[in-house]
């Protein structure tokens, strides 16, 4: 075979893998990874009718936090963001929960240690408090009790107690922009669990609002509440099934099983929603739904897998996803990125240098902040999407 033959073939391979390209779509693939660093950002203003049209000035005026600059030599990580862009931090030494307060009118360059609670699960801040669970294991089981952290006059009360027995896990609390969530597990006589999801706000009190039971003798039977995300107007909850022993995982749109959001997904670790979208993260997964009228819609954003080649799939985990707008996404991956995604342009980008990230991140009253590791040391970056 001559060269002008060989020559042909190559030019004809090219082509059609070229073609095969441009015409098979994928939706992570047409996702976009734009790389913007704090120190100099990208001058292209970006297009959108999203938070995402604003990040470059965001960016520009991101204020980080030295965690050296506080009164401990132990992990930590944000846990609220009050109105005036007031930053607090948690950390845990000894048994014991620290809870740091860094004014936003210092730019950050101190911490005043405000508050210490006995061994605690999650932290969250709502509306100027700051709500937690303590808890103690004990022979019968694990004792429990919610409070909440008046940030104005540092009163604390109790809201809720409780014990969770049988390996049933103590409450997880989870905030939106009015209320505090959690579920709790109760040991009911002729083996059943039930597990019963509340609300709060300062306002109301607490509320009941889905209970569910588990018939656990002569097999399995029920239903046993797992997670929960809700906007002004809509919820979603995921729940594992039980049938004869036969078990199922279940997430449903306002608790109707008419419109199940996805069945039997082992893999979720996170979901949440908001006006115009539904997302879910966990093992390999990253799912972004479009509804309208409280009817599932299509699949709009996708990450299924790792786009590192170099690092097995398996090891990818994505999780707390959250909306900061109606059409913008952040999640983090793992330890290594925390993205913010524009919905309407299918483009991703990345909030964080090159390094470790060390927290979740958090959003409250049009702040974002996350902890990462810099230079040895423990930072906390702060970014203001609303006074942009």
């Amino acid at each position: 075979m001559n060269k002008k033959s060989l020559l042909f073939i190559f030019l004809l391979l090219s082509l059609t893998v070229i073609l095969y390209l441009l015409l098979t779509p994928n939706i992570s693939e047409t996702s976009k990874v734009t790389e913007l660093d704090n120190n100099n950002v990208n001058s292209t203003p970006i297009e959108s009718e999203s938070l995402a049209s604003n990040l470059n000035k965001v960016l520009l005026g991101n204020k980080e936090l030295q965690l050296e600059n506080c009164s401990t030599e132990q992990f930590m990580a944000p846990v609220y963001v009050n109105n005036n862009g007031d930053l607090y931090i948690k950390s845990r030494h000894d048994g014991k929960t620290y809870i740091f307060l860094s004014k936003n009118v210092d730019n950050y360059t101190s911490c005043e240690l405000v508050h210490t609670f006995n061994t605690s699960g999650n932290v969250v801040g709502l509306s100027n408090y700051i709500y937690w669970t303590e808890y103690t294991r004990q022979k019968e089981g694990i004792i429990w009790e919610i409070k909440k952290l008046n940030l104005k006059d540092d009163s604390v009360i109790k809201i809720d107690e409780g014990i969770s027995k049988r390996g049933n896990e103590i409450p997880t609390l989870v905030s939106d922009n009015e209320n505090v969530y959690w579920i709790e597990y109760h040991t009911l006589e002729n083996e059943i669990t039930e597990s019963t999801l509340f609300k709060y706000n300062d306002k109301v009190g607490k509320q009941k609002i889905i209970i569910d039971q588990l018939h656990e003798k002569d097999g399995y039977n029920g239903n046993y509440l797992i997670y929960y995300s809700q906007n002004k107007n809509n919820s979603l909850v995921y729940k594992s099934t039980f049938l004869d022993g036969d078990k199922q995982f279940e997430l449903l749109l306002n608790n109707d099983k008419t419109e199940k959001v996805v069945s039997n997904l082992t893999n979720l670790l996170d979901i949440t929603i908001n006006e115009n979208y539904v997302a879910l993260t966990g093992i390999d997964l990253v799912n972004v739904y479009k509804y309208d009228d409280l009817k599932l819609g299509a699949l709009v954003y996708s990450v299924s897998g790792n786009k590192d080649s170099s690092v097995p799939s398996s090891e990818k985990t994505y999780d707390t996803p959250i909306f900061i707008d109606k059409n913008t996404l952040v999640y983090r991956i793992g330890m290594s990125e925390i993205l913010l995604v524009d919905l309407k342009t299918n483009t991703e980008y990345k909030l964080n240098p090159n390094t470790t990230i060390l927290s979740k991140p958090r959003f409250n009253n049009g702040f974002l902040v996350f902890a990462y590791k810099k230079e040895k040391q423990m930072v906390v970056r702060v970014l203001d999407f609303i006074n942009r």
